[in-house]
């Protein structure tokens, strides 16, 4: 059965006589947070939302009887603020709980809060990001997939480093790398590598000598994606197989004609009847010492 009142309430973020703010605003008043609690971006704003609101009338101890009453879980709270609140708002935000925890009266916060900051800067740029979250149809928030990748790949006894996860595995090294955008605070890139040891890295293979994009629709697809990923590139009958092909392909299609093509003839021939090409489309990016190798060794 359709939810009419759902589709109803989300129609309005593509209202264009309706500001980002007052997009959020009416999302915020008319949210149910069971329908956000997987995705930490709207539930951390609907917090913040909360946050501002309750101290903004009432003070932080009011503020703390509404979490009660909601029956929030302070201590993802506690973290998808840290992630998502500006560090000065995060702070306070610690300081007062942690005297609501000791008993103590937590009213002398109250003139701390920075109002003029955070409805001129935060809560608008929050706004923006809730709108485009809705608008781009995400599913999956960076946020919400390493805390969900880290744990699995810590139990499969990889060892991590900023964003990216690495493990050596006999004569390959596999990595998971989470690549933020330059352009889109709330957009991202998931890049699996397999790295052939001993092999030099030359320019794109910062990602893995072996590498793609995966699509970022849940975190379960991420996993079975990634591991159906390393199972097949770690596999030297099957690449050396897959580069033969692509060799072939190319000796057909060298760059020279390729280059000549127009858009619509090159689209046609790397994405349409071409059965060479299948899971060959990691080599456009190997270099020819790596291809040199597989063809010698595998």
């Amino acid at each position: 059965m359709v939810n009419n009142t759902k589709n109803q309430t989300l129609s309005f973020f593509y209202d264009r006589s309706m500001t980002d703010y007052d997009k959020f605003i009416k999302w915020w008043s008319t949210c149910d947070e069971n329908e956000i609690a997987s995705n930490s971006l709207l539930l951390s704003s609907y917090r913040i939302m909360c946050l501002y609101n309750e101290v903004r009338n009432g003070g932080f101890e009011q503020f703390w009887n509404f979490t009660e009453n909601s029956k929030w879980d302070m201590e993802r709270t506690e973290k998808i603020f840290k992630w998502f609140l500006p560090r000065e708002f995060f702070d306070l935000f610690i300081q007062a709980f942690n005297s609501r925890k000791n008993g103590e009266n937590c009213e002398k916060y109250n003139s701390l809060f920075d109002y003029g900051t955070m409805e001129n800067k935060v809560l608008p740029k929050l706004a923006e990001r809730v709108v485009n979250n809705f608008k781009n149809k995400v599913t999956l928030t960076e946020y919400d997939l390493i805390e969900g990748i880290a744990p699995y790949l810590k139990q499969q006894g990889y060892k991590k480093k900023n964003k990216r996860w690495t493990k050596v595995c006999g004569e390959f090294t596999l990595s998971f790398y989470i690549q933020g955008s330059a352009f889109d605070i709330d957009n991202y890139y998931i890049r699996p590598g397999v790295f052939v040891n001993g092999i030099e890295q030359v320019g794109l293979d910062f990602y893995g000598h072996f590498a793609i994009d995966l699509k970022q629709e849940s975190l379960e697809q991420v996993i079975r994606d990634y591991e159906q990923f390393i199972k097949e590139w770690t596999d030297k009958p099957l690449i050396k197989e897959r580069l033969l092909r692509f060799n072939k392909w190319e000796r057909w299609h060298p760059f020279e004609k390729r280059r000549e093509m127009s858009a619509k003839k090159l689209y046609k021939l790397f994405f349409q009847n071409d059965s060479l090409l299948i899971g060959c489309y990691v080599f456009f990016s190997v270099n020819d010492v790596l291809k040199k190798y597989i063809l010698q060794n595998y």
